[in-house]
């Protein structure tokens, strides 16, 4: 018997697919997807009769946009978005990241969580009012100078002489652990084959389930890229599909409903 079925009843939007447009691999998935929508657009041409009333419309240049939000923020998603791609940190390559520690001074010194990648210029003495002396690095210590040693695993600091309390230290170190995201001015997004999977019931019994799935090359649009730093609000994406130009299809994106 064919599979025939019409009016149905939305579900779910479950996942997205991202896969390379010339080697088909995986670049990234989104697994928490909600509040997406497929909309169309198409520019219009009001063909008017000799009084002036409208006769017809002529439309062309369709557009599709595919819209939504993933719950929780995605590393993939904003690398796709900034037109990079994730860095993942080796022994091998390691990555540089900043630093920050507020650090107490024992027997004249404070010791850093890492060892630093390059030469401190200043640190920080920390008052109740906040941010208080500022000290420069030096080759002894002194009252406005102190000295940075890496020789040991981690980065050992001579404070200047005097001070005590609390130290605030920024600086950089390398790390064979962690993903860093770069992102230029001059990179952005590239075309790739996106999937959307979803789920809808038949409408006249809700316990039978059909799978929908939207496909076509698509390109996240990067005019307006928000990233909110919220728990609630989650991280918004946008995909706008595209003509295959050099296929003589006129196919913009396919739609599927399967049992």
């Amino acid at each position: 018997m064919a599979f025939n079925v019409d009016e149905i009843i939305f579900d779910r939007f479950t996942y997205i697919e991202s896969n390379d447009l010339t080697t088909g691999s995986l670049l990234y998935t989104l697994r928490q997807t909600r509040d997406a929508s497929l909309n169309f657009s198409a520019e219009s041409d009001e063909i008017l009769d000799g009084t002036g009333s409208p006769i017809a419309r002529i439309f062309r240049a369709k557009t599709a946009t595919l819209s939504g939000t993933n719950a929780l923020f995605s590393i993939g998603l904003l690398a796709a978005q900034a037109g990079s791609e994730k860095v993942d940190a080796t022994s091998a390559a390691p990555i540089v990241v900043p630093a920050t520690e507020v650090l107490t001074i024992s027997e004249g010194k404070i010791t850093l969580a890492h060892k630093a990648a390059a030469s401190i210029s200043y640190i920080y003495g920390l008052s109740s009012n906040g941010l208080g002396t500022v000290y420069t690095a030096g080759a002894t210590a002194s009252d406005t100078e102190f000295v940075q040693d890496d020789t040991g695993e981690v980065t050992t600091i001579t404070t200047p002489t005097g001070v005590v309390g609390k130290i605030y230290v920024q600086y950089t170190y390398s790390s064979a652990e962690g993903i860093h995201v770069p992102i230029k001015t001059s990179d952005f997004p590239k075309s790739t084959r996106i999937t959307g999977h979803c789920i809808f019931h038949d409408a006249c019994d809700d316990s039978i389930e059909y799978a929908g799935i939207i496909t076509g090359k698509a390109k996240l649009d990067a005019s307006s890229v928000d990233v909110p730093f919220s728990a609630t609000d989650g991280h918004s994406w946008s995909y706008l599909f595209e003509k295959n130009f050099c296929s003589a299809s006129e196919d913009l994106l396919d739609f599927y409903v399967l049992p």
